[in-house]
């Protein structure tokens, strides 16, 4: 990728971040990743317990209820609490989601998501 697209990516989603106060609760979800092996990645509760299974090639954090995650390592999606995709993995780069919109790359596309996964 190229490095000013990527930059520019980087600022615009931290745009969106510093827009709003985010409280922990809000970014996590209540759920954190963790990895199980080098390839599969998943969900734990604040009790430990985990809720959605080591899946993932890599899974990120939790941001207005949803989370970008690859079953694969070539394409990211994002995946609800429940570890189903509710926007299929076609993204080459994603960033977390901020006041409903999430920044997102697919080849030489570069813009923004909102969460039922239409281009603004």
């Amino acid at each position: 990728m190229n490095p000013y697209r990527l930059v520019l990516l980087t600022l615009l989603s931290l745009l969106l971040v510093v827009a709003c106060s985010i409280k922990r609760s809000s970014v996590t979800g209540g759920l954190s990743p963790i990895v199980m092996h080098p390839d599969q990645w998943g969900y734990i509760d604040q009790s430990g317990t985990i809720v959605i299974n080591p899946q993932f090639w890599h899974a990120s954090v939790f941001f207005e209820d949803l989370a970008a995650a690859s079953p694969d390592g070539k394409k990211f999606g994002y995946i609800d609490k429940s570890g189903n995709f509710v926007m299929n993995p076609q993204f080459d780069e994603t960033r977390p989601f901020s006041e409903g919109l999430a920044a997102v790359v697919i080849g030489p596309k570069l813009g923004f998501v909102d969460k039922l996964g239409s281009w603004l």
